[in-house]
């Protein structure tokens, strides 16, 4: 048995080493890959991060990893409500219950090719910094087939719709750091509505 453990440190070494060059390979677009601030603050949030982790920062969304964005990522994204949802006829408004924004959000994801195999396990209410809003668990296949988990929080504000996400493959990434991103995700709060 001790010899099982053993035989799986070097292909979660090479994964690691595959994630760090998806990485430097990323860093070819207009952002770039740099060490995450001890805390993240957007237009109207603030967020506590974790040591290690690095931070892609790009006008429409921040994305933090430590191992890869293809091994496991936390993704902090604030959409105009006006902008409506990618890939989507629905529209989210300053009127809907955050039952009936978790809703559209499965909808969305249901109606995206690149979400196949969609398994929704969880949908809840949840309070996100300070506010009502709603928390989604799901599974998907990624592109290459590899089972992915994400927990997903989103609330509706004044005039934006904020989520902040959690993604990782299911086998061993997700766990390692799913602490980390409910440390993260309990740090949260906005400056205004």
């Amino acid at each position: 048995m001790r010899q099982l453990g053993n035989a799986k440190r070097p292909v979660l070494a090479g994964l690691r080493i595959c994630g760090v060059a998806i990485l430097l390979l990323v860093t070819g677009c207009s952002a770039t890959w740099q060490p995450v601030p001890q805390i993240l603050a957007g237009r109207s949030w603030t967020i506590d991060t974790a040591d290690g982790w690095m931070r892609l920062a790009t006008p429409n969304y921040e994305m933090l990893s430590q191992d890869g964005p293809y091994l496991q990522y936390v993704f902090i994204q604030e959409l105009p409500l006006a902008n409506g949802l990618r890939g989507s006829r629905q529209r989210l408004n300053v009127t809907m219950l955050p039952h009936e924004a978790a809703e559209v959000i499965t909808d969305t994801m249901l109606s995206d090719q690149r979400i196949r195999m969609f398994k929704l396990i969880r949908n809840e209410p949840a309070v996100v910094g300070g506010k009502m809003g709603f928390r989604l668990v799901y599974t998907y296949l990624d592109d290459q087939g590899v089972e992915m988990k994400c927990d997903y929080y989103g609330v509706i504000l004044s005039k934006t719709f904020f989520n902040v996400r959690y993604t990782a493959a299911e086998r061993y990434y997700f766990d390692k750091d799913f602490n980390l991103f409910e440390k993260m995700t309990a740090s949260l709060r906005f400056s205004d509505g």
